[in-house]
């Protein structure tokens, strides 16, 4: 009877620690999701983009789909898809924030 009790014990602080473990998991893995939504273009970079979207392919933005921000040396990069209305996807990419996009509309492929 002993020996049941202290392998229930033990399992149940296996079953316990592995759930912790998920949830502490699931934090962090909602708050890299949270920091990316959080991101936006700022006004000038949201007008730069729109001006380049409507004399490159005639497209009028939706939606931005998603922006990342990452770090290469010094500087910051961003990189982001957005959606025209006319649903076609452009993704996007500015090596400095004082310089124009670079465009490159989604095409599907096939392998």
């Amino acid at each position: 009877m002993a020996r049941k009790s202290l392998f229930a014990k033990a399992a149940s602080a296996v079953v316990v620690g592995h759930v912790a473990l998920f949830a502490m998991a699931q934090a962090v893995n909602s708050e890299e999701k949270k920091s990316d939504a959080e991101l936006k273009l700022n006004p000038a970079q949201e007008t730069l983009l729109q001006s380049q979207l409507t004399e490159h392919y005639k497209c009028e933005l939706e939606k931005v789909l998603f922006i990342r921000k990452f770090e290469i040396g010094k500087e910051t990069k961003i990189e982001g898809r957005i959606r025209c209305t006319d649903q076609r996807e452009v993704d996007f990419t500015q090596a400095s924030p004082h310089q124009k996009f670079q465009l490159r509309l989604c095409q599907p492929t096939v392998c």
